[in-house]
């Protein structure tokens, strides 16, 4: 019977699974394969489930989930305000005037401490994202890695289920 079931982890899994289903059985009083809400509950069970039985991944996937792990990305800037977004350093500041942001040059009156201290504040918030976007780029690209390997793993699964769907449903419809 264990090969028939995949060997004996896979048959192990189903008796546990087979297990759990019988005690939703026993407390909704009807079989999850003859009533729809019993089988809603058994599934629900499963997929709660269902992870616990997956086995370890490798060291190598292991390390790779570690690489893109949430407690290695750097700590995120505070979010920059309107006025940094628009004005940040490379960007000309349209509130000193018009012409003056169209020609580059800085008005005849000196600026006020406070705009000056602002301005600053601006530019290092800016340099800041700045920075974190080059810090993080790394990851992402790792973590699209990560995500389109097991994506083709699901498509894999996908194009089985597609399959499999039809004739299960052809078998329905006879038992029916």
């Amino acid at each position: 019977m264990d090969s028939v079931l995949g060997g004996t982890r896979a048959a192990a899994a189903f008796q546990t699974l087979a297990s759990l289903a019988k005690r939703v059985e026993t407390q909704t009083g009807t079989s999850w394969t003859e009533d729809y809400g019993t089988f809603v509950a058994v599934k629900r069970l499963w997929d709660r489930v269902f992870p616990l039985l997956a086995p370890t991944p490798s060291k190598e996937l292991q390390e790779k989930m570690a690489e893109v792990s949430p407690d290695k990305w750097p700590k995120e800037p505070e979010p920059l305000t309107l006025q940094e977004d628009l004005t940040g350093p490379n960007k000309p500041d349209y509130s000193r005037g018009f012409l003056v942001a169209l020609l580059g040059r800085e008005q005849a009156e000196p600026q006020p401490p406070e705009e000056a201290a602002a301005r600053a504040e601006t530019e290092r918030n800016v340099a800041a994202w700045a920075e974190y976007q080059r810090e993080i780029q790394p990851l992402r690209s790792k973590l699209q890695q990560l995500g389109d390997h097991f994506r083709l793993l699901e498509d894999i699964g996908e194009g089985v289920a597609k399959d499999a769907v039809p004739e299960l449903r052809r078998r329905r419809s006879k038992e029916d």
